[in-house]
């Protein structure tokens, strides 16, 4: 499958940030830096402060995250989500093709876009559609007594996997509204490229051509 094909590099980075997700998740003592990954979510990021109108210092965290997404398409898919990560193993090794997701709408740039809208009514109905969201809140029943509401934000991380059964690479390429979000950043990036620079960009289209 093309949309599985890496570089060893990512998958490796990947892998140690899936074990430091996980490392830091778990209620070991951290402190503040306990589910410190969360902060890395532009998307998350976006969605509090257009509901609390107000930033903190974690926040540059994610800020950092979407100058690299400017910067490179899906750069946090690529080199540090641990969720997507887990979905890319498991689609992996799954033995047979599965079912094709070619038909299905890109419907993460949807959630995204919404829950960014609600945000500023004082609803981001997404934000827990978050892949961080949903790696650490699978965490969260180690550090607090079962209840339902736990055990729902328990499920959600195996339930992503499963899907990915099925349907190989479904979460990463149509479902996830952080995923979707970097996409129409890429999206308004290269619009304001072509409007503002029309020429160097024509010229670079051609240099490519001819080498």
């Amino acid at each position: 499958m093309a949309w599985i094909k890496k570089g060893v590099d990512r998958r490796d980075i990947r892998g140690l940030f899936f074990l430091a997700g996980i490392l830091f998740a778990l209620p070991l003592g951290w402190g503040t830096f306990t589910g410190i990954t969360v902060w890395l979510s532009p998307f998350v990021m976006l969605n509090s402060v257009l509901l609390l109108k107000s930033v903190v210092w974690l926040n540059s965290l994610a800020v950092v995250v979407l100058v690299l997404v400017l910067w490179r398409k899906r750069w946090f898919c690529h080199r540090i989500c641990p969720l997507g990560w887990g979905c890319d193993l498991i689609s992996s090794r799954r033995k047979g093709r599965g079912y094709s997701i070619k038909k299905i709408p890109p419907l993460g740039k949807w959630l995204a876009i919404s829950s960014l809208v609600a945000a500023l009514a004082g609803i981001p109905i997404f934000i827990l559609l978050d892949p961080m969201s949903i790696f650490n809140s699978f965490f969260v029943i180690f550090s607090q007594k079962p209840a339902f509401p736990i055990l729902l934000s328990f499920l959600g991380l195996p339930l992503v996997l499963a899907i990915n059964i099925p349907l190989p690479g479904i979460w990463c390429t149509k479902l996830c509204p952080l995923g979707g979000l970097q996409d129409e950043i890429t999206s308004a990036r290269d619009i304001i490229l072509k409007k503002g620079f029309p020429e160097k960009r024509h010229h670079a289209i051609r240099s490519t051509g001819r080498r």
